[in-house]
């Protein structure tokens, strides 16, 4: 171990001028190529690990976890810069891995409960577990041979095969996790490089056939990060890490026993705590196998990137349970209704062929509003806009910040829309380049008109779907009381799923106070317009005899009165 210190030394020496791959572009490229810092690196690498032999000649591991298994949210958190709400409370997996002379199988064999965060979709979350086999390779694979990873989906429905786009990026999360990763990244002509992690200088080698950087601890020369680059549309450039540690020996090789994915320096994602390492296992005949032709209506989709689905937007799918397959509607599956005939300015956008998220679009005399950017609908609701009402995008709402309703807010914003959002949340969307946020207040709601009708945006602090949740009203410039009121909500009200009775009873406070008529249309986000009385009649709840000129937030309802 002297001389493995020494080296390091030496190598930190060497990498003290080189640069810092935190914020560096995963295409960039440098000089130095397969130089014998990064091959000293490695090596001091394999041999804390066991030694080349030893390595070289495992054939298989399985990490047993029995007590710690939590995965966490980057999409669905309440407040907007805190990792505060989980997605799987507690589980168990084992995750186990064969290798072949070229690649590697891996299976993870997973019990989990979803939080309690999910009543929201459905009124219980019971257990589930599944069977994910997956093959690395051209011919590689991902195959769900028992239940799914789809919070939407019965427990008990076995997927299948996932489609090429899933299965690119699980198999690189299971290259991270790999005991033979260094072994692979030193075919690939690595370059050294230091990364700066918490004020602290460490050594590092970066592979960009995998795109994945491996940050070594200098104490122990073991790899105590495995770093990928990820570009979010929101957050910008952000570091997904896998960080191992707390190593444990097990016949001769070292495994890390604590395993935990930090997303942006800052957020734990996924903390597991491994109880077991099984090395060179007996796996019974077929236990990497994927499900045959008989067993299932889908077939294997070798690995292939998408540069529609970066892998930020894949990380979120996956540690949200809430992949599905890659959004496949277009504009030939568009129904356009107006929910109110007083109001034929307000268009509600349907996709028929994909019915999680409905649209509103405002078309005011000069130009449009649009309500939410939902990830890669959004392009063909600019693109409708364009086609047929012929104005511009002047503004995009979000009704909050979870990225299933807003994931493409920047496509808005390089067209030139500026973006309503409550003015706690601004810090939140001023990451996106070029952004010009309009921002208001419980006090001032954010209020757009022209002579034949208006829209309202409305907040108010302590809401229990998120911190800047809000929602909106829209109707003519001035009601008279037989005028219709449309209220876009997300999430508090849904036709599509059993709805959380809680958000739903906060939103039926909140119009109260706002003096929302009765008689409202409600605009889900999820699901088909419907009446205000569905609302409150599903919650036993009386409510007053307002009307459209009820409304009192944001001043008079009239805004054409003197």
């Amino acid at each position: 171990m002297a001389s493995l210190a020494t080296a390091l030394s030496f190598v930190l020496m060497l990498l003290a001028a080189t640069v810092d791959f935190a914020h560096a572009c995963s295409s960039c490229r440098y000089a130095r190529r397969n130089d014998s810092t990064a091959s000293q690196l490695i090596n001091a690498a394999i041999d804390s690990l066991g030694g080349h032999e030893a390595l070289s000649n495992l054939k298989g591991v399985t990490y047993q976890i029995n007590d710690v298994f939590r995965v966490r949210s980057v999409m669905q958190n309440y407040h907007l810069f805190e990792t505060d709400r989980y997605i799987v409370s507690s589980g168990f997996q084992n995750i186990s891995f064969s290798f072949r002379e070229q690649g590697f199988s891996q299976r993870i064999d997973r019990n989990l409960v979803s939080s309690d965060y999910f009543t929201f979709i459905r009124p219980e979350v019971s257990p589930r577990d599944f069977s994910m086999v997956a093959k690395s390779g051209s011919d590689g694979f991902v195959c769900f041979t028992k239940g799914n990873n789809n919070v939407f989906f019965p427990k008990n429905q076995t997927y299948g095969y996932v489609d090429a786009i899933m299965t690119e990026y699980l198999l690189l999360q299971a290259q991270k996790l790999s005991p033979k990763l260094l072994l692979e990244v030193e075919k690939h002509d690595p370059t050294a490089t230091t990364v700066e992690y918490r004020e602290s200088t460490l050594p590092a080698v970066r592979d960009e056939q995998l795109n994945l950087t491996v940050v070594f601890d200098p104490k122990t020369n073991l790899p105590m990060l495995i770093r990928a680059f990820e570009d979010h549309p929101i957050l910008g450039r952000t570091n997904n890490d896998l960080q191992l540690y707390n190593y444990t020996q097990v016949k001769g090789l070292q495994f890390p026993r604590t395993q935990k994915i930090i997303y942006g320096d800052e957020a734990i994602l996924e903390d597991t705590i491994v109880s077991q390492v099984y090395v060179n296992p007996a796996f019974e005949q077929g236990f990497f196998d994927g499900l045959a032709p008989d067993e299932t209506e889908t077939t294997p989709s070798p690995p292939k990137a998408d540069p529609r689905y970066g892998h930020a937007e894949m990380t979120e799918y996956w540690s949200n349970t809430l992949w599905a397959g890659e959004y496949t509607s277009s504009l030939e599956f568009l129904n356009v209704s107006h929910p109110a005939d007083d109001l034929p300015g307000a268009h509600h956008l349907a996709f028929l062929n994909n019915t999680n998220f409905y649209q509103l679009v405002l078309e005011f005399e000069e130009s449009v509003i649009v309500f939410e950017a939902p990830p890669h609908q959004s392009e063909l609701v600019i693109q409708w806009v364009e086609e047929n009402i012929k104005k511009p995008i002047s503004h995009l709402w979000v009704s909050h910040h979870h990225h299933d309703h807003n994931l493409d807010v920047a496509k808005f914003a390089a067209i030139g829309a500026s973006v309503i959002v409550p003015e706690m949340a601004a810090p939140y969307w001023s990451k996106i380049p070029d952004i010009q946020l309009l921002t208001f207040t419980e006090d001032k709601p954010f209020i757009y008109s022209d002579s034949k009708m208006q829209a309202r945006f409305l907040w108010r602090p302590n809401t229990p779907h998120s911190a800047d949740w809000t929602y909106a009203i829209v109707t003519t410039a001035c009601p008279d009381a037989d005028t219709s009121m449309l209220a876009f909500t997300a999430d508090a009200y849904s036709t599509n799923f059993e709805s959380d009775t809680n958000l739903a009873n906060s939103w039926l406070l909140q119009a109260i106070g706002d003096g929302m008529s009765k008689d409202t249309i409600v605009v889900p986000a999820h699901g088909w317009p419907t009446s205000f009385s569905e609302v409150y009649e599903r919650l036993g709840s009386p409510y007053p005899d307002f009307n459209s000129t009820s409304f009192v937030s944001g001043g008079n309802i009239c805004l054409n009165a003197a």
